[in-house]
């Protein structure tokens, strides 16, 4: 993925974004996060065409709220598990760490 407009477009494919057109910026986009949100699992929500706004100005929410998307950022198959996709992250802020990091959990493994 190259940017946010590619993440945009790969997400609508996989049918994980709503575009909502014509929202007033002072109330209605937080609600609609707000609600969305309670979903198990939550569409992210594209806002354009915003009230008093030029057009082009968008407003982009929840990108990250189910492990499908999270996995699409991260480059891994979007049946990743949560397991895989807490890996990903933390070898990605950290690189490969200490060993105690590499154990295998799934496997009965522990730390140290």
């Amino acid at each position: 993925m190259t940017d946010l407009r590619d993440f945009i477009d790969k997400a609508t494919e996989l049918g994980e974004l709503r575009v909502i057109e014509g929202a007033d910026w002072n109330l209605e986009i937080g609600m609609a996060a707000c609600v969305a949100a309670r979903a198990p699992s939550p569409p992210a929500l594209l806002f354009d065409k915003i009230k008093d706004y030029p057009a082009g100005y968008r407003v982009l929410t929840m990108p990250y709220s189910n492990d499908r998307r999270i996995a699409l950022t991260l480059g891994l198959p979007l049946e990743a598990g949560k397991l895989e996709l807490v890996r990903a992250i933390r070898d990605r802020l950290y690189g490969a760490g200490p060993a105690w990091w590499r154990c295998s959990i799934s496997k009965g493994g522990s730390p140290g």
